[in-house]
This record gives structure tokens, C-alpha cells and sequence, in this order.
């Protein structure tokens, strides 16, 4: 926990003296960087059980602790506030979206297995049975049934 606040700390302070020179965060270069910056941040707060917009909070006890040193800071902390805030409520949005997802894709996957475990049991039955002449078996069903294996197998794999 105290490194989650050290880190939050430390990018807060890069985050707004970047954005006072002048710098937004963005798509290319040094906008990236501190995108980046922003972001890992709220993946700290996230772990601190942080879900809504809580770094532009910081920017005042930043700009009063620092103002003296950074007088940009002091002059410019209510647009520095609203860049971080923008920036910070755009990646919680995507970032709940991706998690969203992801968890879609641990239950396909779960259920995935499922089918695919299902599937396997009856192959070692229709093994054993497709070979028998007395049954008439449908080979056509059972290369059906060997397809639909495979294609679950497949697909398990893509999600692994």
C-alpha cells in the first residue's frame, strides 16, 4: 500500500508540472509518456480502492506545497485540475469497459471448457462405438461431432 501511495504521489507531481509547462496528454510522444503516467496512477488508486476521479484532488496540496518552488503550479492549478480530471474520467471509463470485457471473457472461457469437457467424454464414447458394425453409426454426425471438438479446442486456446 505505501508504494501505491508513493507512486501516486510522484505522478501527480509529474503529471502537473507537465501539464503547467504546457504539455496535455495524448496520443504521441511526450503526450503518451505522460498519458501513461496518468494512468498508471489510476491503476494505483484503483488498487487502493479508488473508482472515481481522485488525482486533480491532489493538484492544491500540491501546488501549496510546491507553488514556491514551481510558481506555474499556483498560477495555472484550476487548468491543471481540469486536464488531470478529463483525462482521469476518459481512462476510468475505458478502463471499467476493458474489465468488463475481460470478465465476459473468463466466463466464455469457463463455459467454453465446459462444452469442451462435454464434448471430450462423448468422443471417448463414440470412439468406442463408431468402430462397432453392429450400430450403424452415423460417420458423418461423428466427424460432425470431432469438428466441434476442435473448434471449441481452438477456441480455448485463443482465450488462454
Amino acid at each position: 500500500m505505501d508504494v501505491a501511495f508513493r507512486v501516486i504521489a510522484d505522478h501527480v507531481r509529474t503529471l502537473s508540472f507537465a501539464i503547467a509547462d504546457g504539455i496535455q496528454p495524448g496520443n504521441t510522444d511526450r503526450n503518451y509518456v505522460l498519458r501513461r503516467i496518468l494512468r498508471r496512477a489510476v491503476r494505483y488508486g484503483r488498487t487502493l480502492g479508488f473508482h472515481q476521479p481522485f488525482l486533480h484532488l491532489l493538484v492544491d496540496v500540491l501546488a501549496e506545497t510546491m507553488g514556491g518552488v514551481f510558481p506555474e503550479i499556483g498560477k495555472r492549478k484550476q487548468q491543471v485540475q481540469d486536464v488531470i480530471r478529463r483525462e482521469e474520467e476518459s481512462f476510468n471509463k475505458t478502463l471499467d469497459g476493458g474489465l468488463r470485457i475481460f470478465e465476459d471473457m473468463l466466463r466464455i472461457r469457463a463455459g467454453a471448457t465446459k462444452v469442451f469437457d462435454q464434448l471430450q467424454s462423448r468422443m471417448e464414447v463414440v470412439t468406442e462405438v463408431e468402430f462397432d458394425p453392429e450400430l450403424g453409426v452415423d460417420h458423418e454426425a461423428v466427424a460432425a461431432l470431432y469438428e466441434a471438438a476442435k473448434l471449441v479446442a481452438d477456441f480455448i486456446d485463443t482465450i488462454d
